[in-house]
């Protein structure tokens, strides 16, 4: 019987170690468990924080797509509007190269704006107010090219000289008091 309470006592302290052992594995698993579930939600916190990055990144691309079109649009549209205009300051250079040869009218473009000069002397004899007919076909040359133009607005300027207008014409044209350019010359003093 002592042999057998010694073998029992064997086996029951072997018994003991083999469950410490397995509750310090279970521990072990426990903790790998408990520690690949962090990692498990970290991960999916990550995961979340990228997928909404990605997003707005895909939001910022389309964006800047759009005003990329929006410009390339944009850019065509000048393109085109200097191509008429350079097309419209051609022709009015071929219709105009005899006066443009004389010094008495310029062309120039500048962007999307074309600006014709006249020197005075082509509409008009000093202190007069009746255009001549070389002015007036100066003038039907330039009034034809333009009239084709639909899409633009055309802003007409002129301006005196300061030489005053002639006794019998002061009754045609009554001054008003006010001139448009700085410093009144004696045509534009009230």
């Amino acid at each position: 019987m002592e042999a057998e309470a010694a073998r029992v006592a064997k086996e029951r302290e072997q018994l003991r170690q083999q469950q410490s052992q397995l509750t310090a594995t279970l521990e072990q698993e426990h903790a790998r468990l408990k520690a690949g579930e962090a990692e498990k939600t970290r991960l999916t916190q990550e995961q979340t924080q990228m997928t909404a990055s990605l997003e707005l990144e895909r939001q910022r691309l389309k964006a800047e797509e759009a005003e990329n079109a929006r410009l390339e649009q944009e850019r065509a549209a000048k393109e085109a509007e200097i191509a008429r205009l350079t097309r419209t300051q051609e022709e009015l250079l071929r219709s105009l190269q005899d006066e443009i040869a004389k010094g008495n009218i310029t062309i120039q473009q500048v962007r999307d704006q074309l600006t014709i000069n006249m020197v005075d002397r082509v509409l008009f004899d000093s202190g007069q107010a009746q255009v001549k007919p070389a002015g007036m076909k100066v003038l039907k040359q330039v009034g034809d090219v333009l009239n084709k133009i639909t899409d633009k607005q055309i802003r007409i300027e002129g301006h005196t000289d300061n030489v005053p207008i002639s006794l019998k014409l002061q009754d045609n044209f009554k001054r008003t008091g006010s001139c448009r350019r700085p410093g009144p010359p004696p045509s534009c003093a009230t």
